[in-house]
């Protein structure tokens, strides 16, 4: 949904919320992915077995940070290989909270909110996701309190984003105490609680 720097388009976010309302859906749970830089493979591994294509298809479906990102040179992070199945693999994160990400992400996130797609009513929750070694994106807890704060401004900017309608926001993760009992991110009576796209296209 930014494929050039600054550069936003929302539209293949409004036809698929669309093409799923007219299919007579009851309702969205958006996801918007934006933290892998890369996945592999292990073909020499015991456990492998891999279907045809795995790589290429998990690579389309997966890796989720826009390539102009490169020029900022963010660190990546090398998570923990899964062994354990018939097609292991590992993943390569963005550092989601450096500041050259983080300031990148926030302005994503204020454009999606200006746009109008998410007043739509069909969206009926929200995952906030950041990074996690699973593909998943779920959601791993920051380990020092300057990424964490910036951590409260993600959730924040998604917040401001959905405007009267954050109470279908959903987000899961180890997130800690510094986060959870911060009264400007979650004040009493909001409920934090999936269409899949990805911020690279």
């Amino acid at each position: 949904m930014e494929p050039e720097e600054g550069t936003y388009n929302f539209n293949l976010l409004q036809e698929r919320i669309e093409d799923a309302t007219g299919k007579g859906w009851d309702g969205i749970e958006l996801h918007v992915y934006a933290s892998v830089w890369e996945i592999t493979s292990f073909p020499n591994h015991p456990n492998a077995n891999y279907p045809p294509n795995w790589l290429e298809s998990e690579k389309l479906r997966n890796e989720s940070a826009p390539r102009w990102l490169e020029k900022y040179n963010i660190p990546t992070i090398n998570e923990r290989p899964r062994f354990n199945i018939g097609t292991p693999f590992q993943i390569i994160n963005l550092d989601i909270y450096h500041a050259e990400y983080h300031s990148r992400y926030i302005r994503f996130v204020k454009a999606l909110g200006e746009s109008g797609v998410l007043d739509h009513p069909a969206i009926i929750s929200a995952y906030q996701h950041t990074k996690s070694g699973s593909r998943g994106e779920e959601g791993m807890r920051p380990n020092t309190p300057e990424y964490q704060e910036r951590l409260k401004e993600r959730i924040k900017a998604w917040a401001d984003a959905f405007g009267e309608n954050v109470y279908k926001l959903m987000y899961t993760s180890a997130i800690g105490e510094e986060v959870l009992q911060d009264p400007e991110l979650f004040p009493k009576g909001i409920r934090l609680v999936v269409i899949r796209v990805i911020m690279r296209e």
